[in-house]
């Protein structure tokens, strides 16, 4: 496996004459108009889907700069950016290109809001916050698929890479009206590539120092009549940032979609992971010999028919496993007395049936019905959390200058029983001024966990789902024929009925309701396209945030930004720079601090600085290298304090497609 970088380049240079163009092309393809693929307002094209955009490989790119971005998590059916007042970003496929980011979570570092915590080296668990609220509060979904702990809550997007992946849809603010529990922060929908076009192959290699990391995949994509797919199988192995930090990988992922005729159509797509990583027994604490193995499986399939021109319904199954063993082996010289093994077995069924009716291009509204049915097994417990969700929403839009969303859910658990969750948006485009403004309130909830309702001396049955109540109003301004745009977004954010870990006495803690925080900030965003080629973009986030003491919450910094510059020159060559800085913030419990053995106790995290830069050259349509650096500086910080990351690190690779 070491010396596949050589193997791959050999390859690639004898046998580079026979290979046929392939419409991979890395920047030279746009990625734009897979996000407008089945718009309603698309007219249909010979030999594609109905609303595809069906485009020649030598057709202008200024056509595709000019189409707009479409969304559908947002609102459950594809919307227009423009027409919706929720704070939304979207990574597409070809920022992830620029950037060669390997991991979801390097992908999301530049979304505002956001707060990304890695706990050290590769492979160890990483989560995301969205304004202030809990890892445990932000929905995370591939494909539709819920994918959060049914024990933690919270998802660890460690080893989520971005192989196969076409885009990152990201909403701040409560989204509990459409998906129910775990949204009161905002959502996040990783979305895989649909197939599309001539069969294509692809091959990519990467090699890493100074932790020895090696990363390859190969994948497949294409049409052929009425069914599409698209393959990727990759894996990684890093020798990690210390002597005992290794990481090894497998991902399969793949989308398969047929379409039955021109009103029905049937797709599903699957996940695969299998990785194991050496961990720590906690902050400055490290350990030779622990280590934890996941293998995750996510299979969703979605069945999708149009009854007349003004209703549709889609059927939609999904499941998600995730098997978890954590080994600690006796260590040598220390005070330990014997080996510990733990295990958990985690399941989440769902099922969802959506329909969807239409008034010309005024009105749209959606109602539907949810199941989800969520297991775990750990030798210790063995439990389900079954919830049923009713949910409808109507979307007006008039003159094509006011939009207006409003939607309520209502959620059923079998442990604590209903709760209710509205939502209304409102929209006003001033087309005089290409300005959008913009505001939002709504109500979200997160139902207790598995592990704090259940585990065994420490779970309480009777306890109530988590409450938030949110606002947020902002503005966006287009300029220069959309060379500069830029907007300002203020949030307020109140959490009441916080599940917190308290200690009852004689050293035995329990889960209960206690807890009250609130959040609020601004974000901003500014994009500057000076010329074709150069794309500026600058994000800004403060959050401030207060608990029921009033004091900060921990690992929450109350001031992060980031820079991107991606200049595209000589037809062959692509500079992307990433420069992220993250202010101080408090850690510990309760924001005590952390006492590292023989120092002081360390109360404040100074913060992160990251520069990452990727240089891309396609040597031709089909081959490509590139080389990326990261945390440039080699600055020294620990995104949760006592797992420091890593150093400077340099990588080397290269695409193949034919």
């Amino acid at each position: 496996m070491k010396y596949h970088l050589f193997i791959l380049f050999v390859v690639s240079i004898n046998f580079l004459p026979s290979i046929s163009y392939s419409e991979n092309n890395f920047y030279h393809e746009k990625f734009a108009k897979d996000q407008v693929r089945n718009h309603p307002s698309s007219p249909p094209s010979q030999g594609g889907e109905q609303g595809e955009v069906i485009k020649d490989e030598n057709e202008s790119l200024e056509f595709e700069e000019d189409i707009e971005e479409i969304i559908v998590t947002a609102t459950r059916t594809e919307t227009p950016v423009s027409q919706l007042a929720d704070s939304i970003t979207i990574v597409s496929r070809e920022q992830i290109e620029q950037q060669k980011a390997t991991t979801i979570f390097e992908a999301l570092r530049s979304v505002p809001g956001l707060s990304i915590r890695k706990s050290g080296s590769i492979g160890r668990i990483t989560n995301v916050t969205i304004r202030g609220s809990g890892t445990d509060q932000v929905l995370v979904m591939i494909d539709g698929v819920q994918v959060n702990s049914p024990t933690t809550g919270s998802f660890n997007f460690a080893n989520l890479t971005t192989d196969n992946i076409e885009r990152i849809e990201v909403i701040r603010g409560p989204q509990s009206t459409l998906y129910g529990s775990d949204a009161m922060g905002g959502l996040i929908n990783i979305i895989t590539r649909k197939g599309k076009g001539k069969p294509k192959f692809g091959i990519r290699s990467e090699f890493g120092t100074l932790e020895r990391t090696y990363n390859e995949s190969i994948n497949s994509s294409g049409s052929i009549k009425k069914f599409n797919y698209s393959v990727d199988v990759a894996r990684v192995d890093s020798d990690g940032r210390g002597a005992d930090d290794d990481y090894d990988k497998t991902n399969i992922s793949s989308m398969f979609g047929y379409k039955i005729n021109e009103k029905m159509g049937f797709e599903t797509t699957m996940r695969y992971n299998d990785s194991m990583v050496a961990i720590d027994d906690g902050a400055f604490r490290q350990d030779p010999n622990r280590f934890s193995q996941n293998e995750d499986f996510n299979l969703n399939a979605v069945y999708n028919q149009s009854l007349t021109d003004w209703w549709s319904h889609k059927l939609k199954f999904s499941f998600a496993d995730a098997d978890l063993i954590s080994i600690d082996r006796l260590s040598p010289g220390t005070d330990e007395t014997s080996s510990s093994r733990f295990r958990l077995d985690t399941n989440i069924y769902t099922g969802d049936w959506q329909h969807t009716l239409k008034y010309k291009d005024i009105d749209t509204f959606i109602f539907g019905f949810e199941f989800e049915d969520q297991e775990a097994d750990n030798r210790n417990f063995d439990k389900a959390l079954i919830n049923r969700g009713w949910y409808f929403q109507n979307q007006l839009k008039l003159w094509d200058r006011f939009f207006f969303n409003a939607g309520v859910r209502i959620d059923d658990s079998n442990t604590f029983g209903k709760d209710v969750n509205p939502k209304f948006s409102i929209a006003y485009l001033l087309k005089e001024t290409d300005t959008k403004f913009k505001v939002n309130y709504g109500k979200g909830f997160r139902g207790p966990t598995l592990n704090q309702l259940f585990f065994p001396n420490f779970g309480d049955p009777t306890l109530k789902p988590e409450e938030s109540e949110s606002y947020d109003l902002g503005f966006e301004q287009y300029l220069l024929e959309d060379k500069l745009s830029f907007g300002v977004t203020y949030f307020n954010n109140r959490f009441s009925n916080l599940i917190q870990s308290t200690d009852i006495g004689g050293g035995v803690f329990r889960a209960q309701n206690i807890g009250f925080v609130r959040t609020e900030g601004i974000e901003t965003e500014v994009v500057i396209k000076p010329f074709k080629g150069l794309t500026l973009r600058g994000t800004f986030t403060k959050t401030n945030t207060r608990d029921g003491s009033k004091k900060e919450l921990r690992r929450q910094p109350r001031k992060q930004g980031s820079v991107n510059i991606n200049y595209s020159f000589l037809d062959k060559f692509n500079l992307n720079v990433d420069d992220t800085i993250i202010g101080n913030f408090r850690e510990g419990t309760n924001g005590g601090g952390i006492t590292p053995t023989g120092r002081p106790r360390i109360r404040t995290n100074t913060g992160v600085h990251k520069l990452d830069v990727t240089l891309t050259y396609d040597y031709s349509g089909h081959l490509q290298f590139y080389t990326r650096a990261e945390n440039l500086l080699d600055i020294q910080y620990d995104e949760i304090l006592g797992f420091r990351s890593a150093g400077a690190r340099f990588f080397f690779g290269l695409k193949l497609s034919m």
